[in-house]
């Protein structure tokens, strides 16, 4: 009996016999069973590994994202410093007799090149965590298209035909969505 995914458990439809089942879709009939049981096992095992996928992007994610708070305050100059040599050049100037004209910073801050490296590649492993998260949800999104598009015509014929480009289909359309 065909099955829908709906949820993340499938509930069973009702099969109505169709009149273009005639004794030459037997075959059609045969193919098409042994595809469902096929395709309901394959949706199931990817389903479950884009969930555990989705779970570790997300806690990789937030990981990441705590270091790269912290990592991200070495690209800016320290205000305590900063603070510091300027009360350092006025007491100087004080200490001399001499009137201190105000700078508005003396010395001019670059990071250093081994804390912009972190940064960057601090930067990519979450970029590229998300877009693993991202491309886990587009196959389950595809998982769920699919096992709709095959259970939608109860004719042998017609679903075998739409199991076979209903990949084709999902694809071209997100790679068109998401071109520029």
């Amino acid at each position: 009996m065909p099955q829908t995914l709906s949820s993340g458990h499938f509930t069973p439809l009702p099969q109505q016999p169709v009149a273009s089942d005639s004794p030459s879709a037997k075959i059609w009939s045969v193919y098409v069973a042994e595809a469902d049981r096929q395709d309901r096992a394959l949706a199931s095992s990817w389903k479950g590994d884009m969930d555990a996928l989705l779970i570790f992007a997300g806690l990789f994610s937030a990981s990441i994202t705590a270091f790269l708070i912290e990592s991200y305050k070495s690209l800016t100059p320290d205000p305590d410093v900063v603070l510091l040599n300027q009360i350092s050049l006025q007491l100087a100037a004080i200490a001399n007799g001499t009137r201190l004209t105000v700078q508005p910073n003396p010395v001019p801050f670059e990071p250093s090149f081994s804390s912009l490296l972190c940064n960057v590649l601090w930067f990519l492993s979450l970029a590229f965590s998300l877009a693993s998260a991202l491309a886990a949800t587009f196959v389950e999104q595809w998982t769920r298209n699919y096992l709709t598009a095959t259970q939608k015509h109860p004719a042998p014929k017609i679903r075998a035909r739409s199991s076979a480009t209903s990949l084709w289909l999902f694809w071209s359309s997100a790679l068109y969505s998401t071109s520029p």
